[in-house]
């Protein structure tokens, strides 16, 4: 997601709500010793029990480990789409834009979040063109704060003989009761053919993955599995914390700090958009007023991000606030409050220069 952080020109304390980190493990000492222990203490081993772990947790058959998301999407839309075509959610992240577009030429679109776009287009598609196809689409869009309806997108990719990959780094072990993503807050992991993740938002590890329902596993000629083995150790400790008690009790705060924080901004008078989850997206309409408001917040002490066209439609523009389960209720009052003073001081602006 292209996107605006704008570093506290003079604010004497500063409130991160830019850099996503759902569950608040970037601060555990306990992912820092894993990682001292695999610099210290080298064991090969510990990339296959991530891979296994990760497979058992998704529900997959072949799970592949990548030093970023971004390696993980394009080698799973390769393998998937070859020389076929790709049929996107227009609201889909850059990074999944761009993994397509890497992937294949044919890349076509359908209307954000429809299922019914979808499907419409797979039958277009079938009218003429028996390849393969794959539909590509976030399993919760950071931009928007929404979530597909995975069985439908499903049930239209096994009509038209698709495949259904699904990108889940904004919602892979923060969503859902036992941390699956919304995919499995829909009871629709199954359904889904391949899940690709960033570790980094919610496992606060630098990597990524791709995991498949069913073989053949990838060719990752060109796309090395180099994940650092510091980076295995904190992604697997991250995952067991994920899939504990402690995990489901992080998310359950995750949510009441997403919940209270959407209500403060909504009593503050902004559009709030989307669904209770880690990211709150505020509607703005104009570039230039998102850019000033995310400057004045960044001013006061507050560090958001402002999404402009290309990567929501012009006139579209929003603020994103990535919560998270650390924030204390004192932070996210504060949060608010510098959101409203922002707004309120870029309308006296307005008025005055009018």
């Amino acid at each position: 997601m292209r996107s605006f952080e704008c570093a506290p020109l003079a604010a004497p304390c500063v409130s991160d709500f830019a850099a996503p980190d759902y569950l608040g493990l970037s601060r555990r000492a306990f992912l820092l010793q894993s990682a001292h222990a695999a610099l210290d203490r080298p064991d090969p081993a510990l990339h296959d029990v991530l891979t296994e772990r990760l497979a058992a947790f998704a529900g997959a058959g072949v799970v592949r480990l990548f030093s970023s998301g971004a390696e993980a999407m394009q080698c799973a839309l390769r393998h998937a789409a070859g020389d076929g075509q790709i049929v996107l959610d227009a609201g889909a992240s850059p990074a999944l834009q761009y993994a397509a577009g890497a992937a294949t030429r044919a890349v076509t679109h359908y209307r954000h979040q429809d299922a019914d776009s979808c499907r419409r287009m797979l039958a277009d598609i079938r009218r003429s063109y028996s390849g393969p196809v794959v539909v590509a689409a976030e399993g919760f869009s950071p931009a928007f704060a929404d979530a597909p309806k995975l069985a439908e997108l499903s049930a239209a990719c096994r009509r038209h003989d698709a495949l259904l990959m699904v990108e889940a780094s904004h919602d892979f072990g923060a969503l859902g009761p036992d941390g699956r993503g919304a995919a499995g807050e829909q009871k629709a992991l199954p359904l889904i053919d391949i899940l690709t993740a960033s570790f980094q938002p919610t496992f606060a590890a630098a990597g990524g993955f791709l995991a498949m329902r069913k073989g053949p596993a990838p060719q990752t000629s060109a796309f090395a599995e180099t994940m650092s083995a510091p980076a295995i150790a904190r992604a697997l400790a991250a995952l067991d914390m994920i899939d504990s008690i402690e995990g489901a009790k992080l998310r359950v705060a995750l949510m009441r700090n997403a919940a209270l924080l959407r209500d403060l901004l909504t009593l503050a008078g902004c559009a709030v958009a989307g669904q209770t989850a880690g990211v709150v997206s505020l509607r703005i309409g104009d570039e230039t007023r998102a850019l000033t408001l995310a400057a004045l917040c960044a001013q006061r002490g507050l560090r958001l991000r402002a999404i402009c066209a290309p990567d929501v439609a012009r006139g579209d523009a929003r603020l994103a606030l990535s919560v998270s389960a650390r924030h204390t209720e004192a932070e996210l009052r504060n949060a608010a409050d510098i959101v409203k003073a922002a707004i309120a001081a870029a309308d006296d602006s307005n008025a005055l220069a009018a």
